[in-house]
């Protein structure tokens, strides 16, 4: 995995000049990467709750995929060792959506929480909980 240094003039310079619009609403985005407080927790969670597969491990960081893929999320603490959970206004990513195409999946994911004694809140796209960091999840259940 190459560590090159970005050279964010460059990238500054190379960007349109106009307001982004925002992202369009059926777009997808194929993995994440997020900033946690820790490795451990984020393999406990990621891996041991929402029954990701642990696809790779980098120091610092583990990477999770469902299926073959190499990750859907990847969770590190290059920029976060020791972060707390999230608080009002932060920057940063506030919440994302998983969508299952198993349901069986998805209802044993919810049992887990429910004995995790993790709060969800059922919503019109699914149910949405928070991980340790206060990153908002969203479990879509019936989507392709």
């Amino acid at each position: 995995m190459a560590t090159d240094r970005l050279d964010l003039q460059a990238l500054y310079e190379s960007a349109p000049k106009a307001a982004w619009p925002g992202m369009d609403a059926d777009a997808a985005i194929g993995h994440i990467h997020l900033q946690v407080g820790n490795v451990p927790e984020a393999d406990r969670f990621y891996e041991g709750v929402l029954g990701l597969k642990k696809m790779a491990s980098y120091p610092g960081a583990s990477f999770f995929a469902s299926g073959a893929y190499h990750h859907h999320i990847a969770a590190n603490v290059w920029n976060s060792r020791n972060a707390t959970a999230r608080t009002g206004a932060m920057t940063g990513l506030n919440d994302y959506a998983l969508a299952f195409n198993d349901q069986q999946m998805l209802a044993s994911i919810l049992a887990k929480l429910e004995a995790e004694q993790i709060p969800v809140d059922r919503t019109a796209e699914g149910y949405r909980l928070l991980d340790p960091w206060g990153i908002g999840i969203t479990l879509v259940p019936g989507a392709a």
